[in-house]
């Protein structure tokens, strides 16, 4: 399945900031609007658990933001290149099992198993990535489902049970402390709230980075045109498998934050479904708006406890038609519906261009 823009992805506008732009003093810099809101923003993000005081929704938020930071990676994915993946909790679960696995059974210290739980998510996405990104539209998404099923048997299998814990879960034991945080830090949601926040700070900015990069533009270029670029005498097999594996590390830092929080891992977070979730709170919140997946996964998580606590146990059934409302009503996502009006009625009340004043 390939998801492309095909003229429906809105234009970006900037608003040119002419308002005391000549009393500005020479050689002062000047401070975007645009980067001043969007530091006031993260800064007022690490301040919510003074607001929600909450156990219950605090908790919810802490599964928001991992299940948010998981989306912005297949988000980015269908974002700059249209694939769509429905295997990415080979890398969710697997970078939990992996720092599970090292921390548990070979006793190492958070750190050192955090880096080698990550470097073993860059490793797998680097091999199947080179065989994945050869293939495009369900090719690629059913290769992707292939690969997270294997993933998913190969952890319950009698033989891997004594690394996986199989049907039973895996405990995870962390030893040593990460930043003075012991394991009982990390399950208090509001300690756990600062970290998962400042994640998911860190990847929308190297998202953007990413974005802003030639190396983001040509993956813009890719999806648009692929033949084209090679034509152009560009190579497009190396780019495409870079940003997968981005893409992996991103939703390997999600598992591992998953397995700090719960210290226990089940089968589930490598199954399908799990990897569904994630593409559903993309669509929800809007693929193509940057913090989408963020609110996607807020609006999943928190509807979903609205719908069990009140007995509603055929939530999925909830879930689905909420899905075809916004691909039918909204194909840009919540946020992104959201953002077009937005866009659309500020340039109604912009005035008139005189361009006989401007000749």
């Amino acid at each position: 399945m390939t998801v492309t823009s095909d003229g429906a992805t809105e234009r970006r506008t900037r608003a040119e900031e002419t308002s005391g732009s000549n009393d500005r003093r020479p050689g002062r810099p000047r401070i975007r609007p645009r980067w001043a809101v969007n530091a006031g923003l993260v800064a007022i993000g690490f301040l919510v658990p003074l607001v929600v005081t909450g156990p219950y929704q605090r908790h919810l938020l802490v599964n928001a933001a991992i299940l948010g930071i998981f989306g912005l990676s297949v988000a980015f994915l269908i974002r700059r290149l249209g694939m769509v993946s429905l295997g990415h909790a080979l890398y969710f679960g697997g970078a939990a099992y992996a720092f599970g696995a090292l921390s548990t059974h070979a006793e190492l210290e958070i750190i050192p198993a955090l880096v080698l739980a990550l470097g073993a998510v860059v490793a797998v996405a680097l091999a199947v990535g080179s065989l994945l990104v050869r293939s495009r539209g369900i090719a690629f998404t059913m290769l992707t489902l292939a690969f997270g099923q294997f993933a998913f048997t190969l952890a319950g299998l009698t033989q891997t049970r004594s690394v996986t814990g199989g049907d039973d879960g895996l405990p995870v034991r962390m030893n040593g402390t990460l930043f003075g945080l012991t394991a009982r830090d990390f399950s208090d949601p509001v300690t756990m709230w600062i970290i998962c926040w400042a994640a998911v700070t860190l990847a929308l900015v190297a998202l953007a980075l990413i974005g802003r990069s030639r190396f983001g533009k040509l993956l813009d270029a890719i999806r648009e045109n692929e033949e084209r670029v090679r034509f152009n005498g560009s190579n497009t097999y190396l780019p495409v498998l870079a940003a997968y594996v981005v893409s992996a590390l991103i939703a390997g830092i999600a598992g591992v934050l998953f397995a700090f929080y719960n210290s226990f891992l089940s089968l589930d977070v490598l199954a399908w479904t799990t990897s569904g979730n994630a593409l559903i709170v993309s669509f929800i919140g809007g693929c193509w708006v940057a913090t989408g997946p963020l609110w996607g996964a807020l609006i999943y998580t928190v509807g979903n406890a609205m719908l069990v606590s009140g007995g509603r146990t055929e939530w999925q059934l909830y879930v689905g038609v909420a899905v075809i409302v916004v691909m039918v009503f909204a194909k840009a996502g919540v946020v992104g519906s959201l953002q077009a009006q937005w866009l659309r009625h500020r340039e109604r009340r912009r005035p008139p261009v005189d361009l006989a004043s401007t000749n």
